[in-house]
């Protein structure tokens, strides 16, 4: 199981490696947050991810690599959950339009970092598991152009093996050079 996970990230690195990719100039930067809502009994909480824009990279097809970390809680009693998340990877998208502005759709692939700590407050135990996990996002949104940035919003439904599925719905900016 963890050999599929590695040739998965060292595909993920070959291609964020290749000419296709460092043909590409950065051409701006973003950040972007809003609420996520993991399924099953932990609460809502907040994300927040940086990402990076290379432009158009194939026809129509363009790259995000990104960075994020959101955290949920759950409380019920003597029972406390916290999940911290981080992942990082790349969203791809296509625009309904020529350029890059109006609705969106893509795809993402994530490399996710998942700690969960439980306590129970009446035998004062505290409980730790970490986990990694490989994660495809299903994402949709809406792009608003001007000349030096972009204003977004994006939700998305990430699929994360092991059942930490989420949905996200962010909002977020992106400055050009």
């Amino acid at each position: 199981m963890k050999f599929r996970y590695t040739v998965i990230v060292l595909a993920v690195v070959i291609f964020i490696n290749s000419e296709l990719v460092h043909s590409q100039k950065l051409t701006g930067i973003g950040l972007n947050g809003g609420y996520t809502v993991p399924t099953g009994q932990v609460q809502k909480g907040f994300g927040v991810e940086v990402h990076a824009d290379f432009n158009e990279v194939l026809k129509y097809l363009f790259i995000f690599p990104s960075i994020a970390y959101w955290q949920n809680d759950f409380t019920e009693g003597d029972y406390s959950l916290q999940r911290s998340h981080f992942n990082f990877g790349a969203k791809f998208i296509g625009y309904f339009n020529r350029k890059p502005k109006g609705l969106y759709a893509g795809i993402g692939l994530y490399y996710h970092f998942i700690g969960n700590e439980t306590r129970n407050d009446f035998t004062a135990e505290i409980t730790t598991q970490n986990e990694q996990k490989l994660g495809f996002s299903i994402l949709a949104g809406y792009l608003l152009r001007f000349k030096r940035f972009s204003l977004f919003l994006e939700p998305r439904y990430s699929l994360i093996h092991g059942g930490y599925n989420t949905f996200q719905a962010y909002l977020g900016f992106t400055y050009y050079f």
